[in-house]
């Protein structure tokens, strides 16, 4: 996005040194019912770096440096806000087609990792509560002890307990 009164550079190395902006970006994940928290922090936690950019002076004497923070949110469960994700890629200058095809992404990349967050989760408790019974508690199919594989059918794809009668 051009600047009002700022010629058009295309490499950086050209800017004038009055002329050049800092713009910080953070990508963080939050909870998906309340991140307005999760913004808050981020701006706590670089508030004083935020103040150190300004006060050093890099255009003169009279100017402070103009330091943006864009802090883009994402729920864990890969929920795309408007106002905390869309909004801060559009922001940064970014096409609206672009931001929505970067969003898809985004939520894609955050299910991916749930679900390995979640298997890995499972896998070492799995591993954690079979050596609490003193061994690997494992039979020939490689089960947990006390559960028998159901037979391969829509309707009975999950291990059942043994019956106990």
């Amino acid at each position: 996005m051009p600047i009002e009164g700022r010629g058009r550079h295309l490499d950086p190395k050209q800017i004038p040194t009055r002329d050049r902006d800092m713009h910080l970006v953070e990508f963080k994940f939050c909870s998906d019912i309340n991140p307005q928290q999760t913004l808050e922090k981020a701006h706590n936690q670089h508030q004083p770096l935020i103040q150190r950019l300004r006060t050093r002076s890099l255009r003169g004497i009279p100017r402070n440096n103009q330091v943006t923070l864009h802090v883009i949110l994402l729920g864990v469960g890969g929920t795309i806000y408007n106002q905390y994700t869309i909004t801060p890629l559009l922001n940064l200058g970014i096409p609206t087609h672009k931001v929505h095809q970067l969003a898809t992404k985004l939520h894609c990349h955050a299910i991916k990792s749930l679900n390995k967050i979640t298997k890995t989760r499972y896998k070492i408790h799995f591993n954690n509560s079979n050596s609490d019974n003193g061994g690997s508690g494992r039979g020939v199919t490689g089960r947990a002890a006390g559960f028998r594989r159901a037979r391969r059918r829509p309707d009975r794809m999950a291990d059942n307990p043994l019956d106990p009668h």
